[in-house]
């Protein structure tokens, strides 16, 4: 049954990289290719902790109700949103992805099956911080009306 859910995981991951104009299968990392990837992350990591995640939100999705797979489907597709904008070397807006993925799963799903997505959710909001803070972002962060 744990399996069904991960093949639901999986196509909602390519649904939403169609949805968002991409191509499902391919993740784009020319334009990353220029960056320093911070300690403890590289591009090859993230690609494969990304696929283990996917294939290990079946477990977790197998225990949502009914009242809450609706917040579990927003989840995810910030977790894939967070795909593009590092792609597009958008780095403030990864930051803010990976922290509303964070606090969502925080804030309701805090059990012991979604810890691995809680560490995947710290994870990413680590490798967004880094480049925010050792890449010059241009006129984005200090636009008025991206303030935090």
């Amino acid at each position: 049954m744990i399996a069904a859910y991960s093949l639901v995981a999986v196509n909602l991951t390519l649904l939403y990289r169609m949805l968002q104009s991409e191509s499902p299968l391919r993740f784009s990392t020319s334009l990353l290719k220029d960056y320093e990837f911070p300690f403890g992350a590289s591009l090859w990591q993230i690609k494969h902790g990304f696929l283990a995640v996917v294939l290990y939100s079946g477990f977790p999705m197998s225990t949502l109700t009914r009242w809450s797979a609706p917040l579990y489907i927003i989840y995810w597709f910030l977790v894939v949103l967070w795909f593009k904008y590092l792609g597009q070397c958008l780095f403030v807006y990864c930051l803010r992805t990976s922290l509303a993925t964070l606090a969502l799963l925080v804030l309701c799903w805090h059990t012991i099956p979604f810890f691995p997505l809680i560490w995947w959710a710290c994870y990413t909001a680590y490798i967004s911080h880094w480049f925010v803070s050792s890449v010059n972002n241009g006129p984005e962060l200090s636009s008025p009306q991206l303030e935090v």
